[in-house]
């Protein structure tokens, strides 16, 4: 049994730690433009995001990073589609080392220009990196929306910038590893708001030839605006032997486990691994 000592600290501590947390959202208030160094990575940062605000204050998607740094290995080839301000990015790049890459897809004009700016601030990490625009979609280069939100305010406000119309050239993986004579994929990274599976239909090619681990966004009303649903997804990677487990290491066995557990209104993030053979 816990002790009324022992509750009486842990109070004690509660009230210590929601002060903290008022007085850094204070302090982004009145100084939300900051340039600061986390895990040995420069960001500028805007602390009326929401993404910059996680960064600042500890990590944007713990869970995510954690990931990455089991996952992410020196030499590696990484493909990041939905970069936004780099926030996995900068991360990766200095977790594939000097030998390694990272073509990091941002097709929105807000998002690129502050992944520009923060890669700047790192360039020991540029050369690893290689930022491209297009929309990555399907072989068809489907874009049956080009209307993309890289922006969230931390505050829900009129002041929330509006998701932009955006008119970029497509391209799909399959194609941009044939152009660019990618030797190896070892990680497809994709959030891109319903996009998913029509990345990985342009992805097919490689998931058979090269075995990338695939982490990937499972959010069923952002694919059903697509036009698809978490079950594409799992029925074209188990097809492909891959397994399915979450971020947290639980297997999933089914589209519709995950479909239980997301409903209609949240997401989680799927990590996909080729399946050993018996």
């Amino acid at each position: 049994m816990v002790s009324l000592a022992t509750i009486k600290k842990i109070l004690k501590r509660l009230r210590i730690q929601r002060f903290a947390h008022w007085l850094v959202r204070v302090y982004a208030t009145l100084r939300p433009h900051q340039i600061c160094k986390r895990d040995g990575i420069w960001y500028q940062l805007d602390l009326s995001e929401l993404i910059d605000y996680s960064i600042f204050i500890g990590g944007w998607e713990k869970t995510t990073i954690d990931f990455l740094s089991r996952t992410v290995t020196s030499g590696n080839c990484v493909l990041e589609i939905g970069a936004n301000i780099g926030a996995h990015t900068l991360q990766i790049a200095q977790l594939v080392g000097p030998t390694g890459c990272i073509y990091a897809f941002e097709p929105t004009d807000f998002a690129a220009n502050k992944l520009a700016a923060n890669i700047k601030l790192n360039p020991e990490l540029a050369p690893r990196i290689r930022v491209r625009r297009e929309l990555v979609t399907n072989s068809e280069r489907e874009t049956p929306s080009t209307t993309i939100r890289s922006s969230w305010k931390r505050s829900e406000s009129n002041q929330q910038r509006p998701p932009e119309s955006i008119q970029p050239k497509a391209i799909s993986i399959d194609e941009l590893v044939e152009v660019e004579g990618i030797a190896k994929v070892d990680l497809i990274k994709i959030d891109v708001d319903g996009y998913d599976f029509k990345v990985l239909q342009g992805a097919v090619n490689t998931i058979k030839s090269m075995n990338p681990v695939i982490f990937i966004e499972l959010c069923e009303y952002c694919l059903n605006a697509q036009g698809n649903s978490i079950r594409d997804i799992f029925e074209l990677l188990f097809s492909a032997g891959y397994e399915a487990q979450l971020e947290d290491g639980s297997n999933i066995t089914d589209a519709q486990q995950v479909l239980k557990l997301v409903g209609s209104d949240s997401s989680v993030n799927g990590i996909f691994l080729k399946r050993n053979p018996l």
